[in-house]
């Protein structure tokens, strides 16, 4: 197994643990295809919807396109929408959960 597919099973394994730990908390979620980058994750509750980013240790967390695509998405949208980073940190059991 080549370093890149590591790193994408790796990216893929957090999607799903970033996935289960909103859906234990009650929210429905559905994995984004690439066209809602930086996106990964959207899961909708009974009080609101989030937008989720999962960055793991083995990957730059948080860059200036996130930020920027971040910053212009808030102006926009819905109050009841929330922009979440979750920072999985290698060694960790749970993520930082980080609003945007």
């Amino acid at each position: 197994m080549t370093t890149a597919t590591k790193a994408a099973n790796t990216a893929t394994d957090r999607i799903d643990d970033s996935m289960r730990l909103l859906e234990a908390s009650g929210y429905r979620t559905r994995r984004l295809g690439d066209d809602a980058r930086p996106y990964n994750v959207v899961a909708i509750g009974p009080r609101d919807v989030v937008l989720l980013l999962v960055r793991s240790g083995d990957e730059e967390w948080f860059d200036g396109e996130d930020s920027t695509a971040s910053g212009s998405m808030k102006a926009n949208l819905l109050p009841e929408l929330r922009l979440m980073l979750h920072r999985w940190r290698d060694g960790e059991v749970l993520p930082d959960a980080i609003p945007l």
